[in-house]
């Protein structure tokens, strides 16, 4: 039964909450006149593109049968695919010019049938400037940040799964400066399908005109927006990719530190987390990854990114994985490719929350044991009941999720989904997600999928680095 007249967006609770400017013809079928005028005014770009990239398509193809693919287990389709988006990927960087790619990433994805898309626009959160202000001590704040306006966001559904008051806010990929909640239709309508949710993604802000701390701004603005929905922290799940994964872990430290409640958990492909680009994987998988390297453009100078300074690099709003704190966070999932640049800093950042996880939790027994034998002491407040799972996809790259054609992609986002039931009381937490010690705490595991999609090794999550 189609469900796309029901209304989306709940009233706010009082008079003093939020206004929704939705627009008059917001919600959408996939064959509207709009998108199919959007689709074919961008046929002219990309098949010039695709003229363009026709060498590097035959030169990658004669490759493959003479000397094999770059990782061996890949098949042709795949190492075409990947040696054309390396090819437009280290031209762009090489020629200091990201327009073209941008230009890529602004094209609406194509939803089925059985899609339907809202759009709205929210207010951007005073209360998130003013935490952002504090936050950079290095460097000043930027004006831009200082902007109030408003932000471009997207439901996508599909028509069939009832309005249950469960979403997962998306976050989009793009290294803060490509990408658009557009872009991203075609995944946010799998994952609402599949996780029996709507998803909602916004338009954050992009450098170089919109630096940090824009983007982390909007992204506290949306989960805001939604609460002020009546939407519970319960039914709300995070997701992310690339610079979006790294943006979303980002905002969960932002409200931890915010006081204000935290989502039922998080799920990550290939999160960028550490900007600094410290870890040895950047360099050494550099051959079998799409991703470039720095990028080279003359209004760069001496930064390493339009989006941050050097300065704030190692911000924990930029590079999560320097944080000084990791606790108290929601379950995450974390899904990294062995073969990707940005493979050592997943792994740090998942042994670091389970470490943090575990230390908590061995203060709170020694607090409590006290406790017990002491009855002047208040009883200490157990930590919440969280969890990593890290799954390793052998011989992948950066958010290998995005080609829907492998079977690791398929194996992706059933656990997606698996745990986006999971962490909202929809599902029995599974054993393959997360298994459940003798004191009924849940244990963070490794995985590592290989490239059948299936699990060959399970173990736990290393915690002493």
């Amino acid at each position: 039964m189609a469900m796309h007249n029901e209304p989306l967006l709940r009233a706010p609770a009082s008079a003093s909450a939020t206004v929704v400017h939705a627009h008059a013809d917001a919600v959408h079928s996939p064959d509207t006149a709009k998108t199919r005028l959007e689709q074919l005014a961008s046929l002219g770009h990309v098949a010039g593109l695709a003229l363009q990239l026709l060498p590097t398509v035959l030169h990658s193809t004669v490759h493959y049968f003479l000397r094999g693919p770059a990782v061996s287990h890949w098949p042709l389709n795949f190492h075409v695919v990947w040696s054309v988006m390396r090819t437009l990927f280290h031209s762009a960087i090489k020629k200091g010019d990201i327009e073209e790619i941008r230009r890529l990433t602004k094209q609406p994805g194509a939803l089925p049938k059985t899609g339907r898309m809202r759009s709205t626009e929210l207010p951007r959160s005073r209360a998130a400037i003013e935490f952002m202000r504090a936050s950079m001590t290095a460097t000043p704040f930027p004006p831009e940040a200082e902007q109030d306006g408003s932000i471009y966001a997207e439901w996508v559904w599909h028509e069939a799964v009832p309005d249950n008051g469960h979403v997962v806010y998306m976050l989009h990929g793009g290294g803060y400066s490509l990408g658009s909640a557009q872009m991203i239709r075609p995944m946010a309508y799998r994952i609402a399908n599949m996780g029996k949710a709507r998803t909602f993604a916004i338009n954050y802000r992009l450098a170089p005109p919109n630096p940090f701390p824009c983007a982390v701004i909007d992204a506290i603005s949306g989960y805001e927006f939604l609460l002020s929905q009546g939407i519970p922290p319960s039914k709300i799940v995070f997701g992310g990719e690339s610079a979006g994964g790294g943006l979303a872990v980002a905002t969960l430290l932002a409200l931890r530190d915010m006081g204000l409640p935290l989502p039922s958990g998080c799920f990550l492909m290939s999160p960028w987390v550490d900007l600094t680009h410290s870890f040895p994987s950047f360099l050494l998988n550099e051959t079998t990854d799409y991703l470039p390297g720095r990028v080279e453009h003359p209004a760069l100078g001496d930064r390493l990114h339009f989006y941050a300074p050097n300065e704030e690099l190692r911000n924990q709003f930029v590079s999560p994985v320097w944080a000084k704190s990791l606790a108290g966070l929601p379950p995450l999932l974390i899904q990294v490719g062995s073969a990707e640049r940005l493979f050592d800093e997943n792994v740090h950042l998942a042994e670091r929350i389970t470490a943090e996880i575990e230390e908590a939790r061995t203060k709170s027994a020694a607090a409590i044991a006290t406790a017990d034998t002491d009855a002047t002491q208040p009883l200490p407040q157990r930590p919440p009941n969280s969890f990593v799972r890290l799954e390793i996809y052998s011989g992948q790259v950066h958010v290998f999720q995005i080609f829907s054609f492998l079977a690791e992609t398929r194996a992706a986002f059933n656990n997606i989904s698996a745990f986006i039931l999971d962490v909202t009381g929809r599902s029995i937490v599974a054993p393959s997600m997360a298994t459940v010690d003798a004191d009924g705490n849940y244990k963070s595991t490794r995985a590592v999928i290989d490239h059948k999609g299936n699990v060959v090794d399970i173990g736990d999550v290393k915690t002493k680095f």
